[in-house]
């Protein structure tokens, strides 16, 4: 015990005056905190087993005789018999009688256990006090190297630290470079959309290049969002190399010369591909250029093609509409005609006559017509329904308007041989009743 303590005091003194020093502290805080944790459990492990161990058995054996428990009162008889208290009592008394005997052969033997336990705890109190020195003692030999180790450790890291500002630099420089590429790239991007732009008022052939084109500048963008995504990953990748660099002590050259030259290649790599894909882009433009150009040639020779076609008939309306002049001249003099046959037909069946005409009744001036339109159709009124008939079945195929005129003339031509027609009868009617008379 007193070998123990003389060592716990000595490790707790050196550790006391380097926990005192600030550097080691920021250096290997986690050494010293568990080196004070470790004294502290310690501490009161050892004060709680002293304070056990420091008693006599006799002692130990008299405080655990005064907690034995009295047996437990009867409990209190209800409303019952006499002869059955008596029998619970009678049967009451052989079991406390049997459980006093059991009862004091047990007390004697758990005196005895109860003895032989506590000097094996008295033992074991005191072995185990001696383990505790002894892992006490172990444990602090083990803080000690592992403080020393870290005191190591954090000062190879300050050295990585600082490579990792110069790869940090390094590493802006090529963001840098990146980001020129970015801005050559959207210029590339901006041309691309003002020729969308024209492509927008084609046609459904044109209208389609412009898709095509709008997922080349996709293809592109996703292109370009891919390698700015290798270079991410890039510097990620490169982030977890330096933290793993931290924990390694003997690899730490050798993965230094490993990265810068992952770095060179990854630089000489990306500058290819960028440049690469940038041809790449171009020639895809200049190749959509040329089926633009090829495109906006066959849209003119269609349009072309249709003006032509468009002066062609043009030339054939022109044409028909003469033809139509012509029919409804011919139909207007074959009207004309037949008007005058009437008429002179009428003017001679009035001249024929020896009365004079009777004048109209003055109630209705249109009676003696009316009755006179009602009377059965004559030849003669037909006469100018059939010569435009026949001259409406020679015209031939001719437009809606043309036939909405033609069958105005003959309804205008029919009413007046109707008219006239009336005229005659009732002329030669008159002619017959002078006669008569």
């Amino acid at each position: 015990m007193n070998e123990t303590n003389r060592s716990t005091a000595g490790s707790n003194s050196i550790d006391s005056s380097e926990i005192g020093d600030p550097a080691v502290e920021r250096l290997a805080p986690v050494s010293v905190k568990s080196s004070q944790k470790i004294h502290r459990v310690f501490h009161e492990l050892i004060d709680s087993w002293k304070k056990y161990t420091d008693m006599d058995d006799g002692d130990r054996i008299s405080l655990l005789l005064q907690n034995y428990t009295v047996e437990k009162q009867l409990e209190q008889v209800g409303a019952m018999e006499k002869e059955e208290i008596l029998e619970v009592l009678r049967v009451n008394l052989r079991k406390m009688t049997t459980i006093q005997e059991e009862n004091e052969l047990l007390t004697r033997k758990n005196r005895e256990v109860s003895e032989k336990l506590h000097r094996i705890e008295h033992r074991v109190g005191k072995a185990q006090v001696n383990v505790f020195d002894r892992v006490q003692t172990v444990t602090m030999d083990i803080l000690k190297e592992f403080h020393e180790r870290e005191l190591e450790l954090a000062r190879k890291l300050e050295i990585l630290e600082a490579q990792k500002a110069d790869f940090t630099a390094r590493n802006e420089k090529l963001e840098a470079k990146n980001g020129r590429l970015a801005e050559l790239n959207d210029e590339n991007e901006q041309k691309i959309a003002q020729f969308s732009r024209k492509i927008e008022v084609q046609d459904d052939e044109i209208f389609h290049l412009r898709e095509q084109l709008v997922k080349a500048n996709e293809l592109a963008r996703e292109k370009t969002e891919e390698a700015l995504h290798e270079a991410v990953e890039a510097q990620r990748v490169k982030t977890l190399i330096l933290k793993e660099r931290e924990t390694a002590n003997t690899e730490a050259a050798r993965q230094k010369e490993m990265l810068m030259r992952d770095m060179d290649n990854y630089k000489a790599d990306l500058e290819k591909d960028l440049t690469i894909r940038h041809q790449r882009h171009k020639k895809e433009v200049e190749a959509l250029n040329a089926k633009f150009d090829s495109a906006m040639a066959h849209s003119e020779q269609t349009i072309q093609e249709l003006k032509t076609k468009n002066h062609q008939l043009e030339a054939e309306i022109s044409k028909y509409k003469r033809n139509f002049a012509i029919m409804e001249a011919q139909i207007k003099g074959d009207v004309k005609r037949s008007l005058a046959v009437n008429y002179h037909e009428m003017m001679n069946i009035v001249s024929s006559g020896t009365c004079r005409l009777p004048s109209p009744p003055r109630e209705n001036p249109f009676l003696l017509l009316d009755s006179e339109n009602r009377r059965p159709v004559s030849p003669k009124r037909t006469l100018g329904v059939q010569t435009s008939s026949t001259s409406s079945v020679k015209g031939g195929a001719t437009s809606s308007r043309d036939a909405k005129k033609t069958t105005t003339s003959t309804k205008f031509s029919s009413s007046v041989n109707s008219g006239t027609g009336g005229l005659g009868s009732s002329g030669r009617g008159r002619s017959a009743s002078c006669s008569r008379k």
